[in-house]
């Protein structure tokens, strides 16, 4: 999360994509979303579990 959240983002952002990171709470882990145009994709990690959950929608990403 903390590349995501960092190196990534900012390379994503460089490229015109919003990044928007959210704020974790109990049981919602740490989480951020990328937008561009229509795409959308998004991290939520719950390091305590032990998983992360990975998704997105839209058109072609280049």
């Amino acid at each position: 999360m903390v590349r995501l959240r960092g190196e990534i983002a900012d390379d994503l952002a460089v490229e015109g994509w919003t990044v928007k990171p959210r704020p974790s709470g109990s049981g919602v882990g740490e989480t951020v979303a990328f937008q561009k145009g229509a795409t959308t994709m998004g991290a939520s990690v719950f390091v305590d579990r032990g998983y992360a959950s990975v998704g997105g929608s839209g058109g072609c990403v280049k």
